[in-house]
């Protein structure tokens, strides 16, 4: 329901001067309001929206207000805005203001929040209503006028108004917002109050605005900040997948490392117990503790080749010589087996 105050009363003075009698509203302008309860940017775009709720249902009974400002809008103390001062609006469907009567002031609005089409004499429409509720949401959240004219008279005004773009203060979303509010053609601007206040709506639930032609970035942006739990969820799967198969792969690589390093270990032992088979000049069979220390003295080349080969040769024969009691051997071959399997400076020993 709408809180525009009631219309009691109206008629004209015996001096031929209109009035309306309207309900008496409790209430500080809107500028005051959210400065002295110190409200916050998102606090001040929830008031903002409902006064467009206010200025939406005059235009859906035809009305233009014509005059949008801070003062215009009381909000009380139950935080509910207001609009006042219909003194100029208009309905839809009557003739514009001609030239004449806005260059005297007979219905010239506040210069600050007037439209260009309005300072122009042009027809009136509610896009001009939207052109000054961009004005005051600039000035809401940013606490300055929107154009720098140094000394604020009406002409100066006038000029910024049709070619000066609004100055800075405001960043992202909410920049496109206010400018596409503010743009000097009233086809530019949102086709209505209730579009706007949509777009707020949107950049505060984190949504893309229509103010802004976004990227793909910039959509995956808006919906990674409004579903941020879920969002981290995934990226946290993400990543978990990944480590998972990254170290399945490592563990492959080591499995496949380690079986690879097992088979040539394999074939140079084979090979040495295949020697007495293969060597014809050989009068007698060889004792296992020969042939272990025949392979001893053919570990030395496979150092540079491949070191932890010969590591697990080395350790395999230590252990064999271990069993035939040739002490002094094992423990240098062993020895010998633990400085090339375990990496320099790694405390580690092989087990």
């Amino acid at each position: 329901m709408a809180a525009t105050p009631r219309l009691i009363d109206g008629g004209v003075t015996t001096q031929g001067q209109p009035f309306l009698v309207m309900e008496y509203v409790e209430g500080v302008p809107l500028d005051r309001y959210c400065s002295e309860q110190e409200l916050s940017a998102t606090a001040r775009l929830s008031v903002f929206r409902k006064v467009c709720d206010e200025v939406h249902y005059a235009h859906q009974h035809l009305i233009v207000h014509r005059d949008l400002k801070p003062g215009n809008i009381l909000v009380t103390a139950e935080g509910e805005p207001k609009l006042l001062d219909f003194g100029i609006a208009k309905l839809l469907d009557t003739p514009p203001a001609s030239p004449e009567q806005t260059a005297t002031g007979l219905l010239f609005p506040t210069p600050l929040y007037a439209s260009p089409e309005q300072v122009k004499g042009e027809k009136v429409t509610t896009a001009s209503d939207v052109y000054s509720l961009g004005v005051i949401l600039y000035e809401l959240l940013t606490g300055r006028r929107p154009y720098d004219t140094g000394k604020e008279t009406p002409v100066l005004l006038v000029t910024a108004i049709l070619q000066q773009e609004p100055q800075g203060g405001l960043s992202g979303d909410l920049d496109y917002i206010v400018r596409k509010a503010m743009r000097k053609s009233a086809a530019e601007r949102y086709g209505s109050v209730e579009q706007f206040s949509d777009d707020v709506r949107r950049y505060l639930e984190g949504q893309p605005v229509l103010a802004r032609k976004g990227s793909f970035r910039y959509y995956t942006g808006r919906f990674i900040q409004r579903n941020r739990m879920s969002a981290a969820a995934a990226a946290l799967a993400v990543l978990a997948l990944a480590g998972g198969l990254v170290g399945t792969l490592w563990q492959a690589r080591l499995a496949r490392r380690e079986a690879d390093r097992a088979q040539a270990a394999n074939h140079f032992l084979t090979e040495i117990f295949e020697i007495p088979a293969k060597d014809s000049s050989s009068r007698r069979d060889l004792t296992v503790r020969e042939l272990l220390e025949l392979a001893e003295k053919r570990v030395p080349p496979l150092l540079g080749s491949d070191p932890a080969v010969a590591a697990d040769v080395d350790y395999a024969l230590g252990g064999g010589l271990i069993w035939q009691g040739a002490m002094p051997q094992a423990r240098t071959l062993l020895e010998r087996s633990l400085r090339h399997a375990r990496p320099r400076g790694s405390p580690q020993n092989r087990p």
